[in-house]
Order: structure tokens, then C-alpha cells, then sequence
């Protein structure tokens, strides 16, 4: 029987060889994904710039580039552009780097020949650069391909919880979820040699990410043509791109110079570098556009009217908001100084991030000014892909000479770095995120849609030369943190702010917050009211305006059309991106082209637990609860000083671009050459008000006495809460509360830690209304408002708190001191009285509404347990001790408390004026932690007894609406009150 088997066996076997089939399965198993290899080459992934050709590319394969008309293309080979910036040599093998962010298995590449010799790549050792050819060519440039991605967010497994503290650094991404990290792990040693594991790609990936444009050439810029014609300014700048289609003008008729100069000094005489700087842009764009440049002038882009009388109200030198201008047609507002340290502190300190003022050379704050601050396209290294041989050259050569631009050792001089230059050389109305984020950084909404944090400055904890290697961006290291979905969907700002927010009248807008006009509702809509919409024809003029506008933006040509309905916002003005279709609405991204359908509240098949407390929908703003965190930096102090003691402070890492030149290069005001005096008065710090950029620097006057900002504490999961001028709760931030500490002070007494008194006599502790820009479709929990004490405003229940007003202003005002136990987060008393200020646009709780957060009602417990059942965590709130916590308590008695930097507190001595640190102090025992309970084995879950009817667990039923369904075993526990 057996024989007979393996007789059938075999035939069957040679019956499968002979027909061919066994070499088929043989290269199904040799294929990685089961299928025959073709012969074809495969497709290789894209990694942001070509491989194969050093530099990269740069224009798609079916944009064509065109010389002008009549020109006969020639063969003659051009400069390459540079590829991105790197701390690793670069290379022109293919590689395929590990994705941590790929779904789907990656096809690994197919060995390719080996590259070139030329051109040399320029990273690395430097090179003898060899002279450029005389000759010149019209000859048309090749078509390639350059494109920036976004940092794409991993998928978020069911089963995994997540929140934003999964993301407070990058290892999170690094490591993808792998349980193991031994993959991800490399090892080291330490100057001192000890030995220690870290993650292999923690400073690569940081780069990246700073690095990461979120944008496609194409997308932005559409089709780019080269300005292919001889003589004159294209002796040197050959190669560089045409400025627009709409504005084909010779060089000198924006630029002036003298185009028939034989040497670089002769052609720039006279030249003007940005044309669109609002000195020049009267006469230059406004000869076509004077009705956008007299609107630019006028907007809070341009005009810092809200910073500046909003710091002037907090330090007691003005009224909020008092200059309105006379007369029917008010001056435009402009900055004067008065002579009052506010003013000096404003001019050394704050003035740089409006489109006139010149901007650090580091990374993430290179940009123009003028039109060209938003028009003309900068990504954070400053580099650009231009083909001007004369800018590549310059680049190229700064790039040889300091490495990457992110590295701190790169960043800590950013007033005498050469500066940054566009992508490249052309206009473009679709502005990308990163753009926005040159100048709303700072803990600000673009960190927050970017899911950056910004570490405060501190002393600093790593050696100088490792420190130097460590990337940065805006002059400061990051928490790694969530985005807002609105990033990770691959949006940008100018797909929600149109040019209504952007360019805000300053003078009918006491701040930022009250010029938004775009909402969540505006999109979404409410659940009994869907967004409306505006029908595009023929005979309406706005329509015709509209899409005329559209054709300017290579992502909204054909994107929307005659007859088509689109959306309208809050103030009944179309949005010509958004669009119905196939009865959904839709938005096109102004900087992507991408389609996204935007969920509409009115077609949920459920209303959400939380959307059916009306109080939620009429009282609170959507960000209020839909925020995942909020950029929060306590208690200002600023510090003037005569002059810098390096002694005291270059230990410390502070992101204010001054402060990092000095310290880095103590000799930058004096000269290098130049023996110090003993009597030498220091030269301060500079004036940006007056500051000018120029290739090698920022210069500008300095003016004496240097200002130094400490920042009390930082944080950004506490959310606090006010209410906006719409009378809904919103988050609020203390963006300026100050305490001021002025050793220049001329006269009487000299305060320290002072807090000042505004002209109407409230604390100089400003906050202001907020919308934080990390939205996310999932809300905050509950308690994160509710029984909250911090977020309402009353502090931090564990510490004491100030319980009279009355008392505290008089010891503010008298003594120019706070009272021993006010909490820097307290904001009103239990009694509502406010103990800071916000501006009058805004208010803090009332004590009604903060009685109704922190009250424990049967009503909000009924609303409470249902939510935590309809996620499965019902049990939460009959669980009182968890082995996790136990184990950690045995631990700790077992080996100690952790030693580290949360030992030590940070103070400030008022006598010595200096910072100073010191071991916690431990409690008094009556204080102390309590002996830590049962361990791990003896918890013992508790077994529900069986019961036939539902016993609520709070011993009171809810209301009929608000009962949830039983349970099958139901908990007869009651539990202690939620903390």
C-alpha cells in the first residue's frame, strides 16, 4: 500500500515538471511578495531629492521649462542646485532609510550602477573648486523632480491607548511601537568615558522633522521658467528663475543698480535688495497694488499695535488700547518711542517678528520682509534650490565652512551668519505652514500645529560640545508632542485663515484673537444647522472676482467653476476652496491641491456624549475641549542689567538671538583684535527697530543695557480656562505677566521681582484669550475642567492660596511684593475676585460658573459614569488602589528616591539678583508620603456580587435620559468623590 502511494507521489510530481509548473513555484518563493519578478526596474521610493543626481531636483517630469521665445536650446552643462542641508556627508547612492512611519512592507531598491565622478558633492571634506566657464548658453534646464513631504503620524492601533504624552519626545516615533528597543538602541561613551545606550537616530530624526517643509515644489510654485537671456544681470545670476508670469520686467525695474557695471560693486550701486519692503513697496508693487499695500501697512501683520500697548498696559504706562486715531479716516499706527523701560524692553526684545523686521539667521526664522515676508518662500534652513549660479555659489561655500544649519553650534550666532535665500526666485500666493511658523513660533499656535514645545531657558545640562551638535529650531530645543489633526490630515494655516485674518485692520482689532474670524462651526457646522453655502454665476461680480482669484493658486484653477456652490463663513463672504460635492462638502488645499471632506455635525448618525449637554454647545468654544494641550509659560521675569555677566548667565540656554551671539562670541561688538578696556561701557543690545538685514549679518544700532528673560515654569497639559469676548469659555495663556527686576533703574528705590501696577489700577499679570492649535477629534477628558481647581483658576489645591483680594492689593501696592501664598496660576480668589488681569476683550470664570466646575452634582456624576462606561472604564470609579502603583511604592522604599534635576529647585535671590539652586526641601512628617499599602499580590480584584436590578453607584439614580444601561453584574460599591 505504501509502494502504491509513493508511485502516485512520484508521478504526479514529474506530470507538474514536465508541464513547467515547479520553475514557476520556485520563483514565486524566490520573490519576496509571491509573485515572478519582472524584468522591469521598479519604481524607487521617493526620498525628498534625487539620489542619483547630487543636488537633487527640482521641476516634475511633465513641467516643461521653456527658454524664451526665438532661443535655439544648446548643450552646455549647469550648475546643480544643492540638496537640503545635512549632518551626514552626502552621498549620491541609492539608499532606502528605514521608514518609522510606513504602513505597507517597502520594496527594497534594485542595485544601480555606480554614480558618476562628477559633479562632486559638496558636503564632506571640501573640495579645490575649480573656475566656472565664461560661456554662456540659453540652453533650456533638464526637467527633474523635487518634492518635500510631511512627517507623517503612525497609525494608532485600537487597542493602544494614546495621548499626548506618548509624544513629548521623538523616541515614541523612533521606535514605531516595537516593544523592543534594543533595534533602535545604539551604544556610546560619554566624555568621561562612561558607557551608555541612546537611540541611534535621535538627532537624525529631529533634523528631519525640523527640516520637513510639508509641501511639494510644484504644488507651490506650479510651472517655473528660467530667465534664459545674456548680458547684463545674467552674467552672474545666470540661471535664476522668472519672479512670475505676471511680472516678466527687466531686473532694474524692481531692483534698480546699473546692469552695465563690470564688477559686482559697479552693478549693485544703487541696488535694492527686496523691492517689496514696505520702504520700497509704495513704489515698487504699489505702482500695480497700492490698494494691498496701503492694506498691508495698515494690518496686524505689519502694524505690532496689539503687542506693544498690550505690553505698555502691563507695565503701567498706558491705557489698553487708548490711541484711536482722529478723525473719520484715523493716521496709521505707528511706534514711538516714549523713553519708558517698557519701550526698551520692546525695541531690545520683541520687535522682530512683523513683516518689516529683519529676522535672526538661524534655523526656522529666515524670511523676507514686506510683501516677500509671505510671498516669497523660505523653508527653515534657508537654503534654496535656485539655479543662480551666483547665490549656489555663496551657499555652497557657507555650507563647506559651518555644516548644517540646524546644529546649535550654527544657530548660536544668528546675527553674523550669511543669510538665507527663497526656494526660489518667484512669487506665490500659495503660502505654506512653514512660512507662517518663521514668525508665529515661540510656544505660539505654529509650534502647537507642528506639535512643538519649546524647552524654557534653563542652565544648561549638556557639555559644550556635545551641546553643539544638538539640532535646533528658533534658537531652542523641543518636546516632541501631538499635532493637530489639521497638520497630520496635511492641511496648512491658509486653508482656514484667508486674507480677512491675515491682513486685519490693527486699529479695529485691539489683538490678534478678536481679528480671527474663521470658526470651527464655520466648517462643521452644529448638529442642527449645516455650513451654509453661495452659488457661483455668471452675472455676480463677487463670483467673477472669485474665480479670477483662484487662477492665481496652481492648486485652484480648475478646482472650482461657474455654477458651483461654495461655502460661506460667519461674516457671509465666500471661501473659494471649499466646495459641495456629491452632496458633501469638500475642501481643496490652497498649498497641497489635496481634496479633503470635512465632517459636517449635522450628518452624525449619534450626537456625541458631550454634545448633548446644551451647555456645552452654548457656552464653550470648541477648542476649549477639542485642544489635546496648550502652550503655557508662567510668570515672566525680565531682568536689565548694566551689562552681561557671563559669569552668571553663559551657563544658561536662552533662545533670545543677542543673548546667544554674546555668549558664543564675547568679542562680536569689540572686535577680535582688540584688547578689552577696563572702563569700556558694554555695548548692549540691539535695537530692532532699526535693525537692517544684510548678506553677512544683521546690524543695526545698540543700545545700552541688556535684558534677560526667565520663565517660571512651563508647561502644556493644564489647560486653564477664561471666556472671550463672545462670553464663551476659552483656554487663556499668560503671555504677559511680568515681574521686572531694573538695576538701571534711575532714582528712588530700586525694586526686584517687581510686579507692576496698570493705569487702572490692576496687577501687571496680563493674560489674554487663546485658541490652542492642536485640535484633535477626540476631546480632553472630563476632569480636565471639571473638579479641576487649577483650570478654573483657584491653583494648585496642594498649596496654599490667597483668599483675600483686598489683601493682596494692598501688599502689591505698598510693598510692590505678592503675598507669601499666591500661586503664580491663581488667577481669581474662591469668591471670584480676580487677583491678575486679563485684557478687556476677556474675562477669567465668573464664581458662579467655577462653582458649578468643581461642584460634585448628581447630575455631573450621572454624565461622568455614563461617559467612562461607553468607553469601558467604568470600573475606574470603584478601584482605589492599582498594583502598578503598589509596585512603585515598594520600590521606592526598597532603593530610594530617583536622584536628578527634580531634586533641585531653581530660585531667584532677590538680594544677590541671581538664580540659584538648591536641594528640595522634604516635607514635615506629618506631611510625608503615608507607608505604602499592600503589595501586588495582595490586591485582589473585586468580584461583583450578583444582583436582578441595576443599583446606581453614586446612590442616586439620573434622570431618565441620562440612566445607562445595566449592567450584568453591577457594582453595589460607593466610591470615594473623584478627585
Amino acid at each position: 500500500m505504501n509502494l502504491l502511494k509513493r508511485t502516485v507521489w512520484i508521478a504526479a510530481f514529474l506530470a507538474l515538471l514536465a508541464f513547467g509548473l515547479i520553475p514557476n513555484l520556485q520563483a514565486q518563493m524566490a520573490s519576496p511578495f509571491g509573485t515572478q519578478p519582472s524584468e522591469e526596474k521598479k519604481k524607487e521610493p521617493d526620498l525628498g531629492f534625487s539620489p542619483a543626481v547630487p543636488g537633487g531636483h527640482l521641476f516634475g517630469p511633465d513641467e516643461e521649462i521653456l527658454p524664451p521665445e526665438g532661443e535655439t536650446p544648446t548643450q552646455e552643462p549647469i550648475p546643480t542646485p544643492l540638496p537640503p542641508a545635512s549632518s551626514e556627508p552626502f552621498s549620491p547612492e541609492v539608499t532606502t532609510p528605514w521608514d518609522p512611519f510606513a504602513t505597507q512592507p517597502q520594496p527594497q531598491p534594485e542595485p544601480q550602477p555606480e554614480p558618476q565622478p562628477e559633479p562632486q558633492p559638496f558636503f564632506g571634506q571640501p573640495e579645490i573648486e575649480t573656475a566656472e566657464p565664461e560661456t554662456h548658453s540659453t540652453e533650456p534646464e533638464p526637467t527633474v523632480t523635487f518634492e518635500k513631504k510631511m512627517v507623517l503620524i503612525p497609525p494608532i492601533a485600537s487597542d493602544i491607548p494614546l495621548s499626548a504624552d506618548d509624544f513629548r519626545d521623538p523616541f515614541f516615533l523612533i521606535r514605531n511601537k516595537r516593544e523592543s528597543s534594543q533595534e533602535v538602541l545604539k551604544p556610546g561613551t560619554t566624555l568621561d568615558g562612561i558607557r551608555f545606550n541612546s537611540y541611534a537616530e535621535n538627532n537624525g530624526f529631529i533634523e528631519n522633522f525640523y527640516r520637513d517643509s510639508n509641501f511639494r515644489l510644484r504644488d507651490v510654485f506650479g510651472r517655473i521658467d528660467l530667465v534664459n537671456i545674456e548680458g547684463g544681470c545674467l552674467n552672474c545670476h545666470r540661471g535664476i528663475e522668472e519672479i512670475s508670469e505676471n511680472h516678466r520686467f527687466d531686473c532694474t525695474t524692481c531692483h534698480k543698480g546699473n546692469e552695465r557695471g563690470q564688477t559686482p560693486e559697479q552693478a549693485h550701486t544703487g541696488m535694492i535688495p527686496n523691492p517689496s519692503s514696505l520702504e520700497h513697496a509704495p513704489n515698487a508693487c504699489g505702482k500695480c497694488h497700492a490698494e494691498q499695500v496701503e492694506q498691508v501697512t495698515k494690518s496686524i501683520m505689519a502694524n505690532p499695535r496689539g503687542l506693544v500697548e498690550t505690553t505698555r498696559y502691563a507695565w503701567g504706562h498706558s491705557p489698553f488700547n487708548d490711541s484711536k486715531g482722529g478723525g473719520k479716516e484715523p493716521k496709521p499706527w505707528t511706534f514711538e518711542d516714549t523713553g519708558h523701560r517698557a519701550d526698551d524692553f520692546l525695541k531690545k526684545k520683541c520687535m522682530r517678528c512683523h513683516v518689516q523686521s529683519p529676522a535672526p539667521h538661524r534655523a526656522g526664522d529666515y524670511r523676507a520682509t514686506g510683501c516677500a515676508a509671505c510671498h516669497m518662500i523660505y523653508t527653515n534652513d534657508g537654503l534654496t534650490l535656485s539655479r543662480d549660479r551666483a547665490i549656489q555659489k555663496v551657499q555652497k561655500e557657507d555650507i563647506r565652512k559651518k555644516g548644517s544649519r540646524f546644529a546649535y553650534r550654527y544657530g548660536s550666532t544668528p546675527l553674523e551668519n550669511q543669510r538665507g535665500y527663497p526656494l526660489v526666485h518667484k512669487f506665490t500666493v500659495a503660502v505654506p505652514s512653514v512660512q507662517c511658523e518663521h514668525c508665529h513660533n515661540n510656544n505660539g499656535v505654529g509650534n502647537e500645529f507642528e506639535g512643538l514645545f519649546g524647552k524654557p531657558a534653563r542652565p544648561k545640562t549638556s557639555h559644550a560640545d556635545v551641546l553643539a551638535d544638538q539640532p535646533v529650531l528658533h534658537g531652542r530645543q523641543h518636546e516632541f508632542l501631538i499635532p493637530d489633526i489639521h497638520r497630520e490630515k496635511g492641511m496648512h494655516c491658509i486653508d482656514c485663515h484667508g486674507a480677512d485674518d491675515l491682513k486685519a485692520d490693527a486699529m479695529t482689532n485691539p489683538t490678534m484673537h478678536s481679528a480671527v474670524t474663521i470658526r470651527c462651526q464655520t466648517c462643521h457646522g452644529v448638529h442642527h444647522k449645516p455650513p451654509e453655502g453661495y452659488k457661483l454665476v455668471e452675472a455676480d461680480e463677487k463670483a467673477q472676482k472669485l474665480l479670477k482669484s483662484n487662477q492665481l493658486n496652481p492648486n485652484l484653477m480648475t478646482k472650482i467653476e461657474m455654477g458651483d456652490v461654495v461655502m460661506l463663513d460667519g461674516q457671509g463672504n465666500p471661501l473659494p476652496h471649499i466646495k459641495q460635492e456629491d452632496g458633501k462638502w469638500v475642501l481643496f488645499s490652497k498649498v497641497t491641491g489635496k481634496k479633503h471632506v470635512i465632517p459636517i455635525l449635522d450628518n452624525l448618525k449619534s450626537i456625541p456624549l458631550a454634545h448633548r449637554i446644551t451647555d456645552h454647545l452654548t457656552q464653550v468654544e470648541c477648542a476649549a475641549c477639542h485642544a489635546r494641550w496648550s502652550a503655557n509659560e508662567w510668570g515672566l521675569h525680565a531682568i536689565r542689567e548694566p551689562q552681561l555677566e557671563a559669569g552668571k548667565w553663559n551657563e544658561w540656554n536662552f533662545a533670545d538671538p543677542v543673548l546667544q551671539q554674546r555668549f558664543t562670541t564675547p568679542d562680536f561688538k569689540t572686535g577680535k583684535n582688540e584688547e578689552p578696556k577696563k572702563n569700556t561701557t558694554d555695548p548692549g543690545m540691539l535695537d530692532w527697530t532699526q535693525a537692517r538685514q544684510t548678506p553677512k549679518g544683521i546690524e543695526g544700532p545698540w543700545k545700552q543695557g541688556v535684558w534677560v528673560n526667565l520663565i517660571t515654569e512651563s508647561g502644556w497639559g493644564e489647560p486653564m480656562l477664561g471666556t472671550n469676548q463672545r462670553g464663551r469659555v476659552v483656554v487663556v495663556q499668560p503671555r504677559y505677566q511680568y515681574f521686572i527686576t531694573d538695576l538701571m533703574q534711575k532714582g528712588g528705590q530700586r525694586n526686584q521681582a517687581e510686579v507692576p501696577i496698570t493705569t487702572d489700577g490692576k496687577p501687571g499679570l496680563v493674560w489674554t484669550p487663546h485658541t490652542p492649535h492642536t485640535i484633535r477629534s477626540t476631546a480632553r477628558q472630563c476632569e480636565s475642567c471639571h473638579q479641576n481647581s487649577a483650570a478654573t483658576g483657584l491653583g494648585e489645591p496642594e498649596l496654599h492660596k490667597v483668599e483675600d483680594a483686598d489683601r493682596f492689593m494692598q501688599e502689591l501696592k505698598s510693598n510692590n511684593r505678592v503675598l507669601p501664598e499666591f500661586q503664580i496660576k491663581q488667577t481669581v480668589t474662591p469668591n471670584g475676585r480676580p487677583l491678575q488681569t486679563v485684557v478687556p476683550d476677556a474675562n477669567f470664570l465668573g464664581k458662579k460658573l467655577i462653582d458649578s466646575l468643581n461642584r460634585m452634582t448628581d447630575r455631573y456624576r450621572g454624565w461622568y459614569y455614563t461617559d467612562l462606561k461607553s468607553r469601558g472604564l467604568g470600573r475606574l470609579l470603584v478601584r482605589e488602589v492599582f498594583p502598578f502603583d503598589s509596585r512603585h511604592e515598594l520600590n521606592e522604599k526598597k532603593f530610594g528616591q530617583p536622584a536628578g534635576d527634580e531634586d533641585l529647585v531653581l530660585y531667584y535671590d532677590l538680594n544677590e539678583n541671581r538664580v540659584k539652586s538648591e536641594e528640595r526641601m522634604q516635607p514635615p512628617e506629618d506631611l510625608q508620603t503615608p507607608p505604602p499599602g499592600p503589595g501586588p499580590e495582595a490586591v485582589e480584584d473585586v468580584t461583583p456580587p450578583a444582583e436582578s436590578h441595576p443599583i446606581f453607584p453614586f446612590g442616586s439614580e439620573p434622570t431618565p435620559e441620562l440612566a445607562p444601561e445595566p449592567e450584568p453584574n453591577p457594582l453595589r460599591v460607593i466610591p470615594p468623590p473623584i478627585e
